[in-house]
């Protein structure tokens, strides 16, 4: 079967579904992930994204693709 993971990264969160295709030309969802990052956060009063805010995106996103990729336990 044919397997896919899909990573989304929004202004609060990241997340994460991993699908495999089905024999009915449809996908079954197998996984899904969610990380709340608060990537927006600081930004409207100090015009730019806080290091932690970006620190914890990043971070998320190398899990979930430690996930995805099966290098890493899944949680």
């Amino acid at each position: 079967m044919h397997r896919i993971a899909v990573i989304d990264v929004g202004s609060n969160s990241v997340l994460m579904t991993i699908a495999e295709k089905n024999d009915l030309n449809g996908w079954k969802v197998l996984l899904d992930f969610a990380s709340v990052t608060m990537l927006i956060d600081g930004l409207f009063k100090n015009s730019t994204l806080s290091d932690e805010a970006m620190h914890k995106t990043r971070d998320a996103i190398f899990k979930f693709t430690g996930t995805a990729s099966g290098k890493s336990e899944k949680k």
